[in-house]
């Protein structure tokens, strides 16, 4: 009887280490699209924001040489802080002519006050000659109808009567000349009026010669020193407001479907690696600048150039530290930051986006 060999069992099946890792891979893969896909609508992030602020150009309201500039380029200076130093010699001239214009009007107010005082005494004269004259007249009239006066005497008090009657005009007349020149009484007087405006006016030439800070700010690209001459109306220094400071960041336009106004928002400043501040949304930006915004009037419509992966469109939101005023000490006009929109619906998205925000932040010490 013969032995049957039996096969030996077939060897188990190996996992295919290639598809184990293709699926590993695509699973990241599509964990990371769907994060980002969650996190552009939930939290966007954007690292592509700048530091915003007004620049405000210091004008002088008075022309003149410049005698000194006791600031710095760079410098940071305070509201009402000095500037610049104008020459005040032809002012302080000039302020003391308007005082001697003011002592003048003065006098001329109190002369045409006095003359109208005097006016007034010769109508009362005047006024009392009327009422002699008129009896005067009255007594002869009746003389002469009992015969103890003549015509011709009644003629003489009439005459004498018209010639007070005309002097009474005369010097209502006189008065109300005299009033005229005078003009309203007190500080309603206009003479007085314009040689106070005048004399205000010299006096604020004169302190305009001190160019002073409007607000908290940076000199920047200082030019000007002693000798220089500073025109009236044109700016003479360039002071950023660092007070007002905000940012602007650059979202593409899947992001921003759920931004709301007061959204808000996590900001790492790469000038302070490893620190977040907060802040919120002040301002939704209507749009950018377009080639046919800027075309000339009457020209064709230019179309886009198209792609079949055209590059995201990215659109401005204004944010502002919060709580209002509190900017960063340091903070700087064009500081580059990175942000994050914590929408009202980001869930645990915020905290995840955080992390990242925070990595981000740290990695600014290398980048």
């Amino acid at each position: 009887m013969s032995e049957t060999t039996e096969p030996d069992p077939a060897p188990a099946a190996q996992p295919d280490p290639v598809r184990r890792w293709t699926y590993i891979v695509a699973g990241l893969l599509l964990a990371l699209l769907a994060y980002n896909i969650a996190a552009d609508r939930l939290a966007p992030i954007t690292y592509q924001t700048t530091a915003e602020t007004l620049v405000v150009p210091v004008t002088p309201q008075v022309s003149g040489e410049i005698l000194s500039v006791p600031v710095t380029d760079n410098s940071r200076v305070t509201k009402g802080q000095l500037l610049a130093r104008i020459d005040p010699t032809n002012y302080r001239i000039a302020l003391e002519s308007a005082r001697a214009s003011y002592g003048a009007a003065q006098q001329s107010v109190g002369a045409a006050a006095a003359a109208v005082d005097s006016a007034r005494a010769v109508l009362t004269s005047r006024k009392a000659q009327l009422v002699e004259a008129q009896q005067d007249n009255d007594r002869t009239a009746k003389l002469l109808e009992v015969g103890y006066a003549t015509r011709a005497k009644l003629e003489a008090t009439m005459a004498k009567l018209a010639s007070a009657e005309a002097g009474v005009v005369q010097a209502e007349a006189q008065l109300a000349g005299a009033l005229q020149q005078l003009g309203p009484t007190g500080s309603a007087n206009p003479q007085l009026r314009a040689a106070v405006a005048a004399v205000d006016s010299a006096r604020a030439n004169l302190e305009w010669t001190k160019v002073t800070a409007p607000v908290d700010g940076y000199i920047s690209n200082l030019q000007i020193g002693h000798g220089s001459y500073a025109k009236a109306g044109t700016p003479l220094i360039s002071l950023i407001d660092v007070s007002r400071a905000g940012l602007i960041g650059y979202f593409t336009e899947n992001q921003i479907g759920n931004v709301r106004l007061g959204d808000r928002v996590l900001i790492a400043l790469d000038m302070f690696p490893g620190k977040l501040f907060t802040g919120k949304v002040v301002g939704l930006g209507g749009g950018i600048s377009t080639p046919n915004q800027s075309a000339p009037t009457g020209s064709l419509v230019q179309a886009p150039s198209s792609s079949w992966l055209s590059s995201s469109q990215r659109l401005p939101i204004r944010i502002a530290f919060d709580p209002s005023g509190q900017v960063p000490p340091g903070l700087r006009l064009g500081s580059q930051a990175s942000v994050m929109v914590e929408t009202g619906d980001a869930g645990f998205m915020k905290t995840l986006n955080r992390w990242v925000l925070t990595l981000r932040s740290y990695l600014s010490y290398v980048s």
